[in-house]
């Protein structure tokens, strides 16, 4: 039954979803979900639609399995894109689809509407009694991953429950472990203006950043001692600073910006904590937490990725095991449901975010091949 699964159909349904404009920033997905809602419900399927924000819903469907008590797996699938920036600079429209080489060119074909074409025709080989998974399948369609993850901490708050969770980010077919997470800080600085000719009479904004700054080196070199096997170091660097507005005055104010990676072991309180900590000797600075998504993890020896691995074999893949080099929602998910969740899907994460972005149509057919093998394996 797995020779169901059609090339062209999957380059179709990928076409159909990189025309429908969804940028986050701003947040237009409405376009995009209201296809994959009716294309859901044209296939029998029950569909919820689930508020985040006015004209912003994730989409949730389930494809039915045999066993039809059992725990379900779900599927992530974010249905925004990065802006496509200047379409002058791409070879073709960003949101009109073309098809060269065996590629399908557009924004988000590879992150991740190629991904979101798969399981979309799994439902409709569901529908046309030439698939049925052995469990149940849930599948979230959420909005907003590219910008503030709206989509995700909505769901999350429904309290899901699920096996196994899958989150189709670009790995290029490959079984993906986790990502590191990754913190953004504002720290403010505040100190005491005053002619630079008297520097006594003031108190130095920058100066009390610089200090700073240098434990933040501290910091990183120690972080670089305590490397995971398969996700690296954890990091700390500084990336922005500002203060001062005169030459000759003792500046009042500095704001420096921290970007802080984490590996296994690492938690957000933890690095909050540690930010914290070198601020003890600035009274006054003020931190804030701008970006949050935290590490994302499952053991190899997990029982699911056993299985997934021999789905890939029985697809006819690699059952290869790696890390993805950026982070994405499967740290939100593991963190906030329990529920233990691998990366995995078509395209590259290379081709993520880029001008001339483009999926291949053999690495989607590979894909669906493979998630039709994991789903539909006996328990």
């Amino acid at each position: 039954m797995i020779k169901s699964i059609s090339h062209e159909r999957l380059a179709q349904l990928t076409m159909e979803l990189v025309r429908r404009e969804s940028e986050a920033p701003p947040g237009n997905e409405e376009a995009v979900c209201t296809y994959i809602k009716d294309f859901l419900q044209q296939q029998g399927l029950t569909v919820t639609e689930q508020p985040c924000a006015p004209h912003r819903a994730n989409v949730l469907a389930t494809i039915p399995g045999k066993d039809s008590q059992a725990l379900p797996y779900l599927y992530v699938g974010h249905v925004d894109v990065v802006p496509a920036g200047n379409s002058a600079l791409w070879t073709t429209p960003p949101y009109e689809p073309a098809v060269r080489e065996g590629r399908i060119y557009g924004r988000g074909a590879a992150d991740m509407k190629g991904s979101v074409a798969c399981m979309l025709h799994l439902a409709e080989l569901y529908a046309a009694g030439q698939f049925q998974p052995q469990r149940p399948v849930q599948m979230l369609f959420d909005i907003d991953e590219e910008h503030q993850n709206l989509g995700m901490r909505t769901f999350i708050q429904s309290a899901p429950q699920a096996v196994f969770a899958i989150v189709g980010e670009p790995t290029g077919g490959r079984i993906h472990l986790g990502h590191r997470g990754v913190m953004a800080f504002q720290v403010d600085f505040y100190g005491k203006s005053c002619h630079a000719a008297q520097p006594s009479l003031g108190v130095n904004a920058i100066e009390q950043a610089l200090a700073f700054c240098e434990k933040v080196r501290a910091l990183n070199a120690q972080l670089q001692t305590q490397a995971d096997p398969y996700l690296g170091a954890g990091s700390i660097t500084v990336t922005m600073i500002e203060g001062g507005h005169k030459v000759n005055t003792i500046p009042e104010h500095c704001c420096v910006r921290i970007d802080r990676r984490l590996t296994v072991g690492e938690s957000t309180q933890q690095a909050t904590k540690q930010i914290e900590q070198m601020l003890t000797e600035a009274p006054g600075a003020q931190v804030k937490v701008t970006t949050q998504c935290p590490v994302g993890w499952i053991e190899k020896e997990h029982p699911q990725i056993q299985r997934l691995q021999e789905a890939a074999r029985q697809a006819g893949k690699p059952a290869e095991i790696s890390v993805f080099s950026a982070c994405c929602e499967a740290g939100l998910m593991s963190e906030g449901t329990g529920i233990p969740t691998v990366i995995l899907g078509p395209g590259e994460i290379a081709q993520a975010h880029q001008t001339d972005e483009f999926v291949s149509i053999a690495g989607l057919y590979d894909t669906a091949r493979l998630y039709y093998a994991f789903f539909s394996m006996e328990d």
